[in-house]
Protein backbone atom coordinates (compact mmCIF):
# COMPACT_ATOMS: atom_id res chain seq x y z
CA UNK A 1 0.00 0.00 0.00
CA UNK A 2 2.49 2.41 0.90
CA UNK A 3 4.98 1.61 -2.73
CA UNK A 4 2.38 2.86 -4.88
CA UNK A 5 1.44 6.12 -2.31
CA UNK A 6 5.62 6.95 -2.61
CA UNK A 7 6.59 6.00 -5.94
CA UNK A 8 8.18 8.84 -8.18
CA UNK A 9 5.03 10.36 -10.33
CA UNK A 10 5.64 9.77 -14.11
CA UNK A 11 7.10 11.83 -16.50
CA UNK A 12 4.94 13.73 -18.22
CA UNK A 13 5.30 15.74 -21.79
CA UNK A 14 3.62 18.49 -20.51
CA UNK A 15 5.47 20.10 -17.79
CA UNK A 16 2.08 20.74 -15.64
CA UNK A 17 -0.20 18.26 -16.65
CA UNK A 18 -2.75 17.62 -14.31
CA UNK A 19 -2.07 13.39 -14.12
CA UNK A 20 1.06 14.50 -13.12
CA UNK A 21 -0.19 17.12 -9.95
CA UNK A 22 -2.42 14.39 -9.41
CA UNK A 23 -0.04 12.43 -8.21
CA UNK A 24 1.77 14.71 -6.93
CA UNK A 25 -0.82 15.55 -4.27
CA UNK A 26 -1.43 12.28 -3.49
CA UNK A 27 2.17 12.06 -2.62
CA UNK A 28 2.25 15.05 -0.05
CA UNK A 29 -0.64 13.87 1.57
CA UNK A 30 0.38 10.29 2.31
CA UNK A 31 3.73 11.18 3.36
CA UNK A 32 1.56 13.57 5.88
CA UNK A 33 -0.10 10.45 6.87
CA UNK A 34 2.94 8.45 7.07
CA UNK A 35 4.57 11.77 9.31
CA UNK A 36 1.44 11.62 11.45
CA UNK A 37 1.57 7.21 12.03
CA UNK A 38 5.40 7.61 12.95
CA UNK A 39 4.28 9.58 16.56
CA UNK A 40 1.90 6.62 17.05
CA UNK A 41 3.94 3.80 16.05
CA UNK A 42 6.15 1.41 17.98
CA UNK A 43 9.50 0.81 16.91
CA UNK A 44 9.26 -1.73 14.39
CA UNK A 45 5.89 0.45 12.72
CA UNK A 46 8.37 3.56 12.65
CA UNK A 47 11.08 1.90 11.39
CA UNK A 48 9.01 0.20 8.55
CA UNK A 49 7.68 3.83 7.84
CA UNK A 50 10.75 5.47 7.74
CA UNK A 51 12.01 2.88 5.18
CA UNK A 52 9.08 4.15 3.49
CA UNK A 53 10.04 7.82 3.97
CA UNK A 54 13.24 6.83 2.62
CA UNK A 55 11.54 6.00 -0.81
CA UNK A 56 9.86 9.00 -1.14
CA UNK A 57 11.42 11.69 -3.75
CA UNK A 58 10.12 15.35 -1.88
CA UNK A 59 8.61 17.94 -4.20
CA UNK A 60 10.87 20.95 -2.82
CA UNK A 61 12.83 22.21 -0.20
CA UNK A 62 10.55 23.41 2.27
CA UNK A 63 8.80 19.51 2.14
CA UNK A 64 12.47 18.48 3.19
CA UNK A 65 13.14 20.60 5.85
CA UNK A 66 9.19 19.68 6.98
CA UNK A 67 10.08 16.00 6.76
CA UNK A 68 12.90 15.86 8.26
CA UNK A 69 11.84 18.17 11.41
CA UNK A 70 9.31 15.37 11.92
CA UNK A 71 11.99 12.97 11.25
CA UNK A 72 15.09 13.78 13.19
CA UNK A 73 13.87 13.43 16.98
CA UNK A 74 14.03 9.70 16.54
CA UNK A 75 18.09 9.79 16.32
CA UNK A 76 17.96 9.91 19.88
CA UNK A 77 15.68 6.49 20.07
CA UNK A 78 16.98 3.44 22.25
CA UNK A 79 16.40 1.15 19.81
CA UNK A 80 19.42 1.39 16.91
CA UNK A 81 17.23 0.10 14.17
CA UNK A 82 15.23 3.32 14.87
CA UNK A 83 18.17 5.31 15.00
CA UNK A 84 19.66 3.83 11.48
CA UNK A 85 16.33 4.15 9.22
CA UNK A 86 16.12 7.81 10.74
CA UNK A 87 19.80 8.78 9.41
CA UNK A 88 19.20 6.86 6.03
CA UNK A 89 16.08 9.09 5.70
CA UNK A 90 17.97 12.12 6.69
CA UNK A 91 20.98 10.94 4.82
CA UNK A 92 19.15 10.82 1.18
CA UNK A 93 17.07 14.33 2.26
CA UNK A 94 20.44 16.14 2.06
CA UNK A 95 20.60 15.82 -1.17
CA UNK A 96 17.36 17.64 -1.59
CA UNK A 97 17.98 20.49 0.44
CA UNK A 98 19.01 23.82 -1.07
CA UNK A 99 19.96 26.15 2.23
CA UNK A 100 23.97 25.53 3.50
CA UNK A 101 22.97 26.12 7.00
CA UNK A 102 20.20 23.36 7.45
CA UNK A 103 22.66 20.70 5.39
CA UNK A 104 25.48 21.93 8.20
CA UNK A 105 22.88 21.37 11.40
CA UNK A 106 21.90 17.95 10.32
CA UNK A 107 25.35 16.67 9.78
CA UNK A 108 25.91 17.75 12.91
CA UNK A 109 22.82 16.51 14.28
CA UNK A 110 23.74 13.03 12.81
CA UNK A 111 27.34 12.44 14.50
CA UNK A 112 26.18 11.88 18.75
CA UNK A 113 23.98 8.78 17.29
CA UNK A 114 26.63 7.30 14.92
CA UNK A 115 28.89 7.84 17.42
CA UNK A 116 26.87 6.43 19.93
CA UNK A 117 26.09 3.61 18.14
CA UNK A 118 29.58 2.92 17.44
CA UNK A 119 30.45 2.30 21.12
CA UNK A 120 26.88 0.71 22.25
CA UNK A 121 27.94 -2.42 23.68
CA UNK A 122 27.30 -5.97 21.90
CA UNK A 123 24.53 -8.58 23.58
CA UNK A 124 25.70 -11.21 26.27
CA UNK A 125 25.28 -13.93 23.64
CA UNK A 126 26.80 -11.68 20.98
CA UNK A 127 30.27 -11.99 23.21
CA UNK A 128 30.09 -15.20 23.63
CA UNK A 129 30.12 -16.06 19.44
CA UNK A 130 32.88 -13.23 18.79
CA UNK A 131 36.26 -13.95 18.98
CA UNK A 132 38.12 -10.88 19.71
CA UNK A 133 39.08 -10.83 23.43
CA UNK A 134 37.22 -8.92 25.98
CA UNK A 135 38.55 -6.07 27.45
CA UNK A 136 37.00 -6.29 30.80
Amino acid sequence: FFFLMIRRPPRSTQSRSSAASDVYKRQVHGVQKLLTALNECQEWGQIYILDALALYYPTDARDTENILERVSPRLSHSNPAVVLSCVRVIVKYLDFMTNPDLIRTYCRKLTPPLICLLYTSPSPRDRQKSRMPSSA
